[in-house]
């Protein structure tokens, strides 16, 4: 095997890495700490240097590389949208803010 054959299948597997990376975020059952998923991104910034300069490791590292960037990713995106969350205290509670209407003029 060698040629194109060689080169789908890594780019495959360096596909199936990120996205496992990603998928395996989402069953976290707490998220980290930001710095939690900095320090994974910084790792996979590492590994994607190592992959540039080695051709050696290449395969490896474009896999570690993308699927620790992808986890710490998805962990940031998360984090975020946590914040943006209802607060326990007020779910399912009635507003008090008047809502605008259309007046209705005949």
């Amino acid at each position: 095997m060698g040629g194109m054959d060689a080169w789908g299948l890594r780019a495959a597997a360096v596909a199936l890495a990120g996205i496992g990376g990603a998928a395996l975020q989402l069953q976290q059952p707490v998220l980290w700490p930001a710095t939690a998923y900095v320090a994974l991104l910084a790792l996979a910034v590492m590994a994607f240097a190592l992959a540039w300069r080695s051709p050696r490791g290449r395969d490896a590292a474009l896999c570690v590389g993308l699927a620790c960037a992808l986890f710490a990713t998805a962990g940031l995106r998360a984090g975020q949208r946590l914040a943006d969350a209802l607060p326990a205290a007020l779910e399912g509670q009635t507003s008090l803010s008047p809502v605008s209407s259309p007046s209705c003029r005949g």
